[in-house]
């Protein structure tokens, strides 16, 4: 088994209380989150990407960390906007957020996943008006980072990475005729067992195939939210529970 850095832990960690909460669980389960988050932390109220503890287990080589790392804003602006919407406060947040801030001018377009995670950061960000003004600036650079040819190659971010689904903080960057050719290509990309291919290296079979059905999913979400994939009346209702 593929060891996992101390952040992807929080992260899975995060991601399930994000679903236990909206079903009735304690905010506790956040709370704990943002103790062990201390933990993590740099001076400057920021996480990094990876921690040195990775280095005593098997780890994808994109986890590599010799040395203590900067702070980034990914993944600490995606934590942020999961606490945000799920309306927690916790002492840990508010140093994140002043770091967040900082950190959303000094992004470039080389950083697609910081963008990803400064797009976040913004949606749930409790001041709108303070968000939306970050927002029109940060636009520019996420056109930029875009790949918007169909047949690029290599780990790019087309408009859908950016704007999985038409009410995405993302979305009104692009317009109806740049993102419709992306859908097309997506239905095209899917692969005769059903699945979709991935766009980085799988360090093992059972990555692969673990990182393909994630995939898929995204993908036909994305497919659904922009009402090229029909949904069955039934499964309608499941629907609500997802975010």
């Amino acid at each position: 088994m593929i060891a996992k850095s101390p952040l992807w832990r929080i992260r899975r960690r995060r991601e399930g209380a994000v679903h236990s909460i909206t079903i009735g669980a304690e905010p506790g389960k956040f709370l704990s989150i943002c103790t062990a988050l201390h933990e993590l932390t740099n001076p400057d109220g920021g996480l990094p990407f990876s921690h040195p503890t990775v280095e005593a287990a098997p780890r994808a080589f994109w986890w590599a960390c010799e040395k203590p790392q900067s702070s980034s804003v990914n993944p600490t602006g995606m934590i942020l906007s999961y606490l945000w919407k799920n309306g927690i406060t916790h002492p840990w947040m508010k140093s994140a957020e002043a770091f967040c801030w900082n950190a959303l001018t000094k992004l470039d377009a080389t950083c697609s996943h910081s963008i990803q995670n400064g797009l976040a950061f913004l949606a749930g960000h409790p001041d709108t008006e303070r968000a939306e003004q970050a927002m029109q600036k940060l636009g520019e650079l996420l056109r930029q980072a875009t790949a918007f040819h169909l047949n690029a190659d290599g780990y790019v971010f087309s408009p859908l990475h950016f704007a999985p689904n038409p009410t995405s903080p993302a979305a009104h960057f692009y317009t109806d005729d740049e993102i419709r050719p992306h859908l097309q290509a997506l239905i095209n990309q899917q692969q005769d067992d059903g699945g979709w291919p991935i766009n980085w290296p799988a360090i093992s079979p059972g990555v692969l195939s673990e990182c393909r059905g994630i995939i898929t999913l995204r993908n036909l979400r994305i497919l659904r939210d922009y009402g090229w994939l029909e949904v069955p009346a039934e499964n309608a209702r499941a629907q609500q529970f997802e975010h």
